[in-house]
């Protein structure tokens, strides 16, 4: 028959067979009931099928996704197509349409974070997602999609180049001279 092992700090000490005294690290007697009565390794040879690093799809503990960049990933790229169906948007502007996305899918979350909480960590929320609106608005400026922003672009549309402005010079100066 197996003896049953003990857990890491426990010593086992004079006394017949099957009592023992057992102490744990300080010295202090262990009840039985808190006794280990299992071998050193339940399965010394593992079970493949059932031993995975990480669980990829794992959502069991998640309320409301804040925290969690796989959870937000696809809500993220859904958004970053809807601006690049826009027609100036490039190949170039993937990156930042993503991360147009991905700030707009964490405000969303942060929303259902704010919603569901209250005390200390819905003003934490609030303030994570005054910290992220901010960067979403200097992201929509730059790419054109606040109304200032598009103003801006339409008012450089409307003025002459440089190359028309030293034309323009050079004609004033040479129908003057």
């Amino acid at each position: 028959m197996r003896e049953p092992a003990q857990p890491a700090g426990f010593r086992v000490s004079g006394g017949v067979a099957g009592n023992e005294r057992v102490t744990n690290r300080r010295g202090r007697l262990v009840r039985p009931s808190e006794q280990a009565t299992f071998p050193v390794m339940a399965n010394p040879t593992g079970n493949p099928q059932h031993l995975i690093a990480s669980h990829p799809h794992n959502t069991h503990s998640l309320t409301h996704g804040a925290y969690s960049p796989r959870a937000r990933e696809p809500r993220a790229r859904e958004i970053a197509e809807q601006v690049m169906a826009a027609p100036w948007a490039t190949e170039l502007d993937e990156l930042g349409a993503l991360e147009l996305g991905r700030l707009e899918a964490l405000i969303e979350r942060l929303d259902s974070a704010i919603h569901r909480s209250r005390g200390k960590p819905k003003r934490d929320y609030i303030a994570m997602r005054m910290r992220a609106t901010k960067e979403l608005r200097e992201w929509c400026e730059q790419y054109g999609m606040t109304p200032h922003a598009r103003a801006h672009w339409a008012a450089q549309l409307g003025r002459p180049t440089l190359a028309d402005d030293i034309a323009a010079r050079r004609a004033e100066r040479n129908g003057n001279g």
